[in-house]
């Protein structure tokens, strides 16, 4: 594994690494191996990726919040959700997170 630029990384309450990259997407990374998000994958709308926050949904399950140049993004599980300048965004960079 080789990420050449590194922006962001997060373990969450699961013994995961996150790691957020300028350009070669979203990294899981834990005992069982490594999982990547994005574009060649069609997963992420964009791997230009600039924050990273992690919140609990309802369920107690962990969420992943991303910043990135496409908007925000939000994993829960291995669902990805996407929010841009359609839901209301005034941009779809968004460069920092605070949950």
């Amino acid at each position: 594994m080789q990420i050449n630029d590194l922006h962001v990384t997060r373990i969450d309450g699961r013994e995961q690494l996150w790691v957020a990259t300028f350009g070669e997407g979203l990294w899981r990374i834990d005992a069982e191996g490594q999982r990547v998000w994005n574009t060649h994958s069609g997963e992420l709308p964009s791997d230009m990726l600039y924050a990273l926050e992690e919140s609990r949904a309802d369920d107690g399950s962990t969420m992943l919040w991303i910043g990135s140049r496409a908007g925000l993004m939000r994993m829960h599980g291995e669902r990805l959700s996407v929010f841009d300048y359609r839901y209301g965004l005034p941009s779809n960079a968004v460069r920092g997170l605070s949950v």
